[in-house]
């Protein structure tokens, strides 16, 4: 189905641009590109090497070749993280579910600061918004994500905004959704805002600090956008019919077209696997796993 090369050397590169076959990889690619075959080609070399093969590199992507970009650091291109290879395949063999459309993806915490060293946060890892955003882009989506824990791919058609505050994600989701196609709201917010101090405060007194309500992103979205939005809810000690009961009651306020509800007592905040239950207009089902499998799964019912 796919032909990876990876380490893909200067000399491969510029053999297969040139159609010359006299080595088991380049014997392959030629006969995957006659077959219309995926190729993916990691590049691997020095710097000066890398930049000297550009008009090769040009004509592999002419043929339909994907490069993966290599990590320029060190006088080299070195080759890109396995990870990131991977997901360069995966995305080769998903579905197209998505192609042509932008999704627009929150993940993590917000941090308020108190004093120019000190903030409020909470403990969301933002590891589900961030699988959401991948596997979004894996079924051929322009991925936007906005998030305070950014991922270290450099991944085409996925653009990364990294935020601090809760007024900077709004402000950043306002100006990213008016030409999306779907937006996914699964950062965890702060709910308020603190009046900064200017310089530190002193530890020797007491103080009391005031809280502020921050804006709910989803419903100042929703003043200026029309398009479909996925939402999330985390509650603490709700059985299963009262989280089921609380996710319905945001689908219909703020119009969604899904809900994903967990406990985040349970499992969930912070940790690598979780336990939700998604809604939509049609259907109810609950998924437990780590989040990459159920964030695949969540794009899947979408």
């Amino acid at each position: 189905d796919l032909l990876l090369i990876a380490p893909a050397t200067a000399n491969t590169i510029s053999k297969i641009a040139n159609g010359i076959a006299d080595t088991p990889p380049t014997l392959f690619a030629l006969t995957a590109i006659g077959s219309r075959k995926k190729i993916i080609v990691a590049p691997a070399m020095h710097k000066a090497m890398f930049e000297a093969i550009a008009s090769n590199l040009a004509r592999l992507r002419e043929l339909g070749i994907e490069v993966v970009p290599p990590k320029l650091e060190e006088g080299k291109a070195k080759l890109a993280d396995i990870e990131e290879i991977c997901l360069f395949v995966e995305r080769a063999l998903c579905p197209k579910e998505l192609a042509g459309k932008k999704v627009v993806v929150t993940s993590g915490p917000t941090y308020e600061r108190i004093d120019p060293i000190r903030f409020i946060s909470n403990r969301s890892s933002g590891r589900m918004g961030n699988e959401i955003a991948l596997e979004c882009w894996r079924r051929g989506a322009k991925v936007v994500l906005v998030t305070s824990k950014p991922l270290s791919y450099n991944l085409p058609n996925f653009r990364q905004i990294v935020i601090e505050s809760v007024m900077d994600m709004l402000k950043a989701v306002l100006n990213e959704v008016k030409d999306a196609d779907l937006f996914v709201s699964a950062a965890a917010p702060s709910d308020f805002i603190v009046d900064t101090a200017d310089s530190k405060i002193k530890t020797n007194r007491e103080i009391t600090i005031k809280l502020k309500m921050a804006p709910k992103i989803i419903k100042e979205v929703r003043k200026i956008y029309d398009g479909h939005i996925i939402g999330f809810k985390a509650e603490t000690g709700l059985s299963d019919e009262e989280l089921i009961r609380v996710a319905e009651n945001k689908m219909v306020e703020d119009r969604l077209e899904m809900v994903v509800a967990n406990d985040v007592k349970e499992k969930g905040m912070g940790t690598e696997d979780t336990r939700v239950v998604v809604l939509t207009q049609k259907r109810r089902e609950w998924i437990e796993g780590l989040k990459a499998d159920v964030a695949e799964r969540i794009v899947q019912i979408y």
